[in-house]
């Protein structure tokens, strides 16, 4: 009985990992990859609002619509995903969106950046995720760049599991975090990760966060080029507000 008990375990398992493709930044499974990984990955190949974007201001229509954050410090729980070092919160933070309300559910961290300012990349980029009661996702996007100045301000790398593992954050200063980042780019764009959906509401903000060169040190330890490519304008319409 044991046996056939461990048998159907086994297979159990080995059906388990057969249902969650795998996809990397590397290799056979890479961004470009990414539309034959697996059926449900297709958007990322043909998807016509794909992100991330290169960001030109020059090329931006005025965007009128309003945005308001209602953050606290908080704490998390930092989770090493195996594709990026992320932290994930309880909900009670939110943005609003044009009248509509979209509930922080976690940040997580790029090495380089994703998006591009006027055809400039920078050493990593902050993603932060909400999602709305109906499901629909808004990110805020924050590029970091080094400064030996600053260090340890916002209580990102106090933690650093290993892969698969989970820890409780330090407090995280959104307070700071949000402080002076200036004009917004806005766009509809996608999850920048498979399955790519598509119809996510970017505020990709032009002022950056500094980080020390020490702090970056530790993230590119764990992700030094968990990125993907720029995407091609296709159906996107971008806009810029303060």
């Amino acid at each position: 009985m044991r046996y056939l008990l461990l048998c159907a375990f086994l297979i159990a398992c080995s059906h388990q990992k057969e249902t969650h493709p795998k996809w990397s930044y590397a290799g056979e499974n890479a961004p470009y990859h990414w539309g034959e990984v697996d059926e449900s990955f297709k958007q990322c190949e043909t998807g016509s609002q794909q992100s991330p974007i290169n960001l030109v201001k020059a090329k931006a229509q005025n965007f009128k619509q309003k945005v308001a954050f209602n953050y606290q410090d908080m704490q998390g729980v930092v989770v090493n995903t195996g594709h990026a070092l992320e932290i994930d919160f309880d909900k009670s933070a939110y943005l609003v969106l044009d009248g509509k309300k979209f509930f922080l559910r976690q940040m997580h961290f790029h090495a380089k950046s994703e998006h591009a300012l006027n055809g400039l990349f920078f050493p990593a980029e902050l993603h932060i995720v909400h999602e709305s009661e109906d499901r629909h996702l808004a990110v805020v996007g924050i590029f970091i760049e080094v400064d030996d100045e600053k260090f340890d301000r916002f209580g990102f790398f106090q933690s650093l599991p290993e892969a698969g593992q989970k820890r409780a954050s330090s407090s995280i200063q959104f307070s700071k975090i949000m402080n002076n980042l200036g004009g917004h780019f806005y766009y509809k764009g996608s999850l920048t990760t498979p399955p790519c959906t598509e119809d996510v509401h970017w505020l990709v903000f032009d002022h950056h966060l500094k980080l020390s060169s020490l702090q970056l040190e530790r993230l590119a330890a764990l992700y030094s080029n968990n990125y993907r490519p720029l995407q091609p304008l296709k159906k996107q319409q971008l806009f810029y507000g303060q």
